[in-house]
């Protein structure tokens, strides 16, 4: 029976990526002259390095993007940049979350001798005994070379247990600095909003003494025989005390919301 693997959506990026990195491998004239690894061991391997040089990669172009939109964003806020910001967030998320499935496979793999040794015996015509794992094969070559495989295979695995935790570290701090600029933007805009309210105040209530004046006028405006309006002086006298009035009315309500500490 020939070997093979079974690869599903293989027009994806990943699957085309797994192929690329694959098919070398099996390619006899690539071969080295030691021993060949088993085809399972290939394909595993295969599959690790391809799936954590894609995440580099996307780290890789990734990072200068956000660095530069964290230089520019605490000056610069528009709708244009907070949108590449919330994008690129929602990328790192997605990296942090895949670097950190495959970080925790492999500690689990690492944790587990049991499998490790499942792995070297993969492709060869050996077992291993249910009370103490021991391997048992049918040739005492295969049997050693499953052994001094089995460290290499531990080192394999932490070679890129440590490349996926260079990912992982590096995402997360990212994301930490896409955090904490979020959340400079949201004071910084919640300062804005705070001095447009201020100002709306201080119109409203301007507009409340300017409406309290407009009413004195409105009243002596009315046909009530008052004989004031028969006098030029009643006319300048009331609109200067309509016009005081208003401003101090003005100033008595802002010396009263600056001690209640609303404005």
């Amino acid at each position: 029976m020939q070997d093979c693997v079974l690869i599903f959506d293989y027009n994806r990026k990943g699957g085309k990526a797994f192929m690329d990195e694959l098919l070398p491998r099996l390619n006899p004239k690539h071969m080295s002259g030691g021993h060949c690894m088993p085809f399972e061991l290939e394909v595993v391997e295969a599959a690790l390095l391809s799936r954590i040089q894609r995440l580099e990669r996307r780290l890789m172009n990734l990072e200068p993007r956000v660095q530069a939109l964290l230089e520019v964003l605490p000056n610069r806020l528009t709708g244009n940049i907070l949108e590449q910001l919330r994008i690129s967030k929602q990328t790192l998320v997605e990296l942090d979350s895949r670097a950190g499935a495959l970080r925790q496979m492999l500690l689990d793999l690492l944790e587990d001798p049991h499998e490790i040794r499942r792995i070297c015996i993969m492709g060869r015509n050996c077992s291993l005994k249910k009370g103490n794992n021991d391997m048992e094969c049918s040739a005492p070559l295969e049997k050693q070379i499953a052994e001094e495989e089995e460290e290499e295979i531990e080192m394999l695995l932490e070679n890129y247990l440590q490349r996926c935790e260079s990912c992982h570290g590096q995402a997360e701090r990212l994301l930490d600095s896409a955090k904490e600029m979020e959340d400079s933007i949201a004071v910084n805009l919640s300062a804005r909003r705070l001095e447009v309210s201020r100002v709306e105040l201080l119109l409203q209530v301007g507009a409340f003494c300017v409406a309290v004046g407009a009413l004195v006028a409105g009243i002596f405006g009315m046909n009530l025989k008052s004989y004031l309006e028969e006098r030029v002086f009643a006319f300048w006298l009331t609109t200067a005390g309509i016009i005081f009035g208003a401003v101090v009315a003005f100033f008595l309500m802002y010396t009263y919301l600056k001690a209640r500490k609303i404005l």
